[in-house]
């Protein structure tokens, strides 16, 4: 074979494997059909491969691989197909060419020939004894653990690339093992296992360091794409940045705008954070701010506000933009990015003063971006971002018409030019026999008449884009378009045929979280920020369908609803914890909305069987009301709406969980002020209902803002008395996450761990003075016991006890944190070293599931909506069956008292929620000093309240 041969074969594989360079549309990372991150070129060695000489078989090669850098993956199939076929006398060609095949079908979404084509090179590089094999065995390997990992298979991914590293080390490629590693790394997060993924990105960082530059380079802009993915911004940000300055030392152009394109990125979902995060606050008085590691080179000086971080990110793909060549698929992203953020800007009310310079940015962009795509040739990616485009122009038309925008030399685009564009995308996918682009295109021209109004084909277009994604089994798009198809019903009368639509679409959903952990949301691609993406594109889906659903009132509904919620929930704390809740004895795990009503009517039975006097209550917010769905005892279920905005939700809770939290304490008159209205809101309309069924429990599943109002705070006007008075109360993420079982506290054997004093870290006080008179109350109680006081409060200590005895509960007095973001979430030992969501898994590894894990002198992060999902998650993660928590940060001495009354009052009270709930109220009654609800009101049982 000729050197120039051999060295074509290398950099093809390189390119066929890695995909570098992922299109990046809307804020996205695109990679259709295989959602992981790019790995590193792993083009080092193949000269080793021994291809015979025949031309014809070459001629093939070459052209499947000028079709598939060009997403005609079709052509590059049927090409490689009949390459297959000229190297029928070369086994080891054949391993190859269908390494080559399998990548080509997953692409084209044909997993079952994808898997055939792998498996069968597999065998065939089995049966040759050569080392030539070895370069080919190493991609094969990396192929099916990328294979897997899609599929929805992270354990055996991590066995197959784990073998695929052993491989590349073996014949000494650096570029391999590194990308290998990555792919472990993604595929350990998808299991949940955050610290050994980070821990293995790390030993990627090291192994970087020592590399020659343009092994570097690519390394890093791989590994800062993955950082971001497991929500490592800090870091992703600083090896980012050591990226751009050793492109700028090499003066690679098109490394400078790929990897200004990342950092763009990485500024982006800052921004994402900051505005979720903060949402009910002015912008700007909160921050997510950016941690920079030790030893980063990083300059840039960020204000750390979404607005900041949004501009931050603009000019960074203003800085692709200009590197990349005009025409370069660099220049076409990084246009794309800018307008997003542009459009973005422009729809944000605080952000007024922006509106114009951000439209005029966006006005003078998109007619360049359509003579650009308009040249592209005909690819996935051409057709990709003709319908970006389509959607950029609507929504800028949109927003040029509300706002104070105005412009005589900007005629384009016309509503006749936009369905232009979408119907050429759509031939363009036909052509290429592209089934994913074209279930894209048709759905999107679906939306477009959706948005104009125009029912009979907005549904004939929707349908159609529906039925392609069906045939292909894509159901990040199919989830999408039966959506949709759910509102151009709803708007049509047609309310029977829109909820069979939403339902179908939340089975979609089900679907994508069972088989595909990494699953790409948005149409186009990946958009790493999961989270954010969760809250625009998935939450809203549900609740429509809850709108739905209660507006008819009738009973069956009422059952879905609940139904649909616990499915919700579920969903919520994946995206939160980054990983599935694998199905256990504390998670079960159902396909479809009807499997999950069927289990939740067996559990209400369960539960009311256990706990005759409780009542299940379920509040969802909506945009125009409240619905309030309650189980009652005799297994009834009504539903009480309660019509009020979402913003005067909202404005209420927030208020009232500030002025709970605030200190010095707020007058008690305007706590029961806004705390009466949240009790209209949920229990005014059932009282008499309760009373009737003689109800002396309440367990909330509460929805959004809720989660942060404690229940027992809620104030009853007529009464002229707060809840913790008349009712017990306890939360639940979920009741189909419940593990019931009534607690026995003679046989209770409890580790018991504190910290009294230290060096202040994350702005908490210095001293806990009252810490260890709460232990010490505490251990009196109980025989048998352990306990770990100030220096001897160490998570290694603790973890080993935990493992060498069996403990039915664990208490910890220390400083900690609960957050929406997971990394924001822990807890302190004395040395401050933090026990978080990534590392929890070890403290709790291979334990019987803790009865009672109670956080003392933990809170709640301020201004933070979501922030009760960090106390969510650590639950969940623990396993521990109840949990015992704060919302905010308590008075020292109070805390100790009310733990030891908690933990006396378990021996005689029957349930945990009836133990807190009688210690509130002994401490309440006993002392005047205590009255106030700030003082009594933030703890909480989560989970089993039995």
């Amino acid at each position: 074979m000729s050197q120039k041969f051999r060295f074509l074969i290398i950099a093809i594989l390189g390119l066929i494997l890695t995909l570098s360079v992922p299109l990046r549309v809307h804020g996205r990372i695109e990679k259709p059909a295989l959602n992981i991150e790019s790995n590193c070129t792993d083009i080092q060695n193949l000269c080793l491969i021994a291809i015979s000489p025949q031309p014809s078989a070459e001629i093939l090669l070459q052209q499947g691989i000028d079709a598939y850098k060009a997403e005609r993956f079709a052509e590059a199939a049927d090409f490689w197909e009949k390459a297959l076929q000229e190297f029928s006398e070369s086994p080891l060609n054949q391993a190859l060419v269908l390494n080559y095949l399998s990548l080509v079908y997953q692409q084209l979404d044909q997993w079952q020939p994808a898997e055939e084509a792998i498996f069968k090179s597999l065998n065939l590089l089995d049966s040759h004894k050569s080392p030539d094999k070895l370069p080919i065995l190493a991609r094969t390997l990396t192929t099916l653990g990328r294979f897997q990992l899609a599929q929805g298979k992270p354990q055996v991914a991590v066995e197959t690339l784990q073998s695929a590293t052993k491989t590349y080390e073996k014949i000494g490629d650096e570029e391999g093992k590194i990308g290998s590693l990555i792919n472990q790394a993604q595929a350990l997060q998808d299991l949940g296992y955050y610290r050994q993924s980070l821990k293995t990105l790390e030993s990627v960082k090291l192994t970087l360091d020592n590399q020659p530059d343009s092994v570097k380079l690519t390394g890093l802009l791989s590994l800062g794409n993955s950082l971001r993915k497991v929500g490592d911004l800090d870091h992703s940000w600083c090896v980012l940045n050591e990226g751009l300055a050793v492109a700028k030392r090499v003066q690679s152009p098109q490394l400078i705008a790929n990897i200004s394109l990342s950092l763009g990125d990485t500024a982006r979902i800052l921004g994402n954070k900051d505005r979720e995060q903060y949402k009910n606050i002015v912008f700007g008085q909160q921050s997510t701010p950016l941690k920079i590691p030790e030893n980063c080179n990083d300059s840039a000086k960020i204000n750390n506000n979404a607005l900041g971080f949004y501009q931050q990110a603009q000019a960074f793909y203003r800085q692709a933009n200009e590197t990349a060549s005009t025409s370069s698929l660099a220049s076409i992203q990084a246009s794309l990015q800018l307008v997003s953020l542009s459009l973005i800007i422009a729809e944000v009310k605080e952000w007024k003063n922006y509106w114009i310079p951000a439209l005029e940015e966006a006005h003078e962009l998109l007619p360049q971006l359509h003579a650009q795509i308009r040249d592209l040739a005909s690819s996935r990616q051409g057709i990709y971002s003709q319908v970006i485009l389509a959607e950029y122009l609507t929504k800028f038309k949109q927003l040029a018409k509300v706002s104070d925008f105005k412009t005589k030399s900007f005629n384009f685009p016309t509503d006749e030019e936009i369905e232009q564009l979408l119907r050429t995308a759509i031939q363009q996918a036909k052509d290429l026999k592209d089934d994913r682009s074209e279930a894209y295109a048709l759905g999107y021209l679906g939306k477009f008449y959706e948005q104009n109004q125009m029912w009979v084909n907005a549904r004939k277009y929707t349908e159609a884009g529906l039925n392609k994604s069906q045939s292909i089994f894509a159901s990040n798009i199919t989830y999408q378009w039966q959506w949709q198809l759910g509102r151009i019903l709803k708007a049509q009368g047609d309310t029977s045929g829109a909820i069979t639509a939403y339902t179908e679409a939340v089975n979609s959903l089900q679907d994508i979280r069972q088989n595909l952990v990494a699953i790409d949301l948005n149409l186009a691609g990946i958009k790493s920020d999961f989270q954010f993406d969760f809250q625009e594109k998935v939450e809203p889906v549900y609740r429509q369908l809850f709108d739905l659903l209660l507006s008819s009132g009738e009973t069956e509904n009422l059952k879905t609803a609940i139904s649909v919620m616990e499915l919700f929930q579920v969903a919520e704390l994946e995206t939160y914890l980054k990983c599935r809740l694998l199905p256990s004895n504390r998670v079960q795990k159902f396909k479809t909305v009807g499997e999950t009503q069927q289990a939740l009517e067996e559990k209400l039975a369960e539960i009311h069987n256990l706990d005759p006097a409780a009542a299940l209550i379920y509040p969802i917010i909506l945009d125009d009301r409240i619905e309030v769905i309650i189980s009652f005892p005799d297994q009834s279920i009504k539903h009480y709406p309660c019509f009020i905005s979402k913003s005067e939700v909202e404005k209420n809770l927030y208020n009232l969980r500030t002025n709970l939290s605030a200190k010095p304490h707020k007058p008690e008159k305007q706590i029961q002020r806004d705390s009466q209205e949240v009790y209209k809101w949920l229990l005014q309309q059932p009282e008499s209902m309760l009373a009737e069924k003689n109800v002396k429990t309440l367990v909330f599943v509460l929805d959004g803002s809720l989660r942060n109002i404690p229940m027992p705070a809620l104030y009853n006007q007529a009464k002229k008395q707060y809840l913790v008075k008349d009712y017990v109360t306890a939360l639940s993420p979920g009741l189909l996450q419940l593990n019931l079982k009534h607690f026995s506290w003679q046989n209770l054997k409890i580790l018991l761990a504190g910290r009294t004093s230290n060096a202040p870290r994350y702005g908490f006080p210095n001293h806990l003075p009252a810490v260890k008179a709460e232990l010490v109350g505490i251990q009196k109680t109980f025989s048998n016991q352990k306990l770990f006081l100030d220096e001897n409060f160490i998570w290694n200590k603790v973890t080993k006890s935990l493992k060498n005895s069996n403990f039915s509960v664990l208490h910890i007095a220390t400083h900690g944190k609960f957050s929406s973001n997971r990394q924001e979430t822990f807890i302190l030992d004395f040395e401050n070293k933090p026990l978080n969501m990534d590392n929890l898994d070890s403290l709790f590894q291979d334990e019987d599931p803790i009865e009672l894990l109670t956080f003392s002198a933990c809170e709640t992060a301020e201004g933070d909506n979501r922030a009760v999902l960090g106390l969510a998650g650590l639950a969940v993660k623990s396993q521990a069956l109840s949990t015992l928590a704060g919302l905010w940060q308590l008075d020292d001495n109070f805390s100790a008292k009310l733990m030891i009354q908690f933990y006396e009052q378990l021996k005689t009270s029957g349930t945990k929620a009836k133990a807190l709930n009688a210690a509130q109220q002994t401490l309440l009654q006993e002392s005047s000093e205590f009255k106030h609800p700030s003082f009594w009101a933030p703890y909480i049982i989560v989970g089993n309240w039995l």
